[in-house]
């Protein structure tokens, strides 16, 4: 009985062994001789503290950093201003 189990563990140790330690220290290497500056996040550091990403969110809301190239979008508002909102006004009755 052992003898049908034995391929399918080898066969199922090998795998896990390329899926999940040669394949991404294959890929991790790659990244970080091709583009090490995307690959380690792009961090940007102020008074040697990380504070941000350059990749990720907006850089005007960093103190210190121009945010020049990023938009900040407002918030979209999901209820009438709160003058239409009074009693008596057009807003509220039906």
């Amino acid at each position: 009985m052992f003898a049908q189990f034995r391929p399918a563990l080898v066969f199922m140790a090998v795998i896990t062994v390329l899926t999940g330690v040669i394949y991404p220290l294959v890929i991790t290497a790659v990244s970080q001789i091709g583009m090490p500056e995307r690959a380690n996040g792009s961090i940007i550091e102020q008074g040697g503290k990380a504070v941000g990403s350059k990749l990720i969110a907006s850089l005007s809301a960093i103190p210190g950093i121009s945010g020049a190239g990023h938009r900040r979008h407002p918030r979209i508002r999901t209820t009438p201003p709160p003058e239409r909102l009074q009693p008596g006004s057009s807003s509220t009755r039906r």
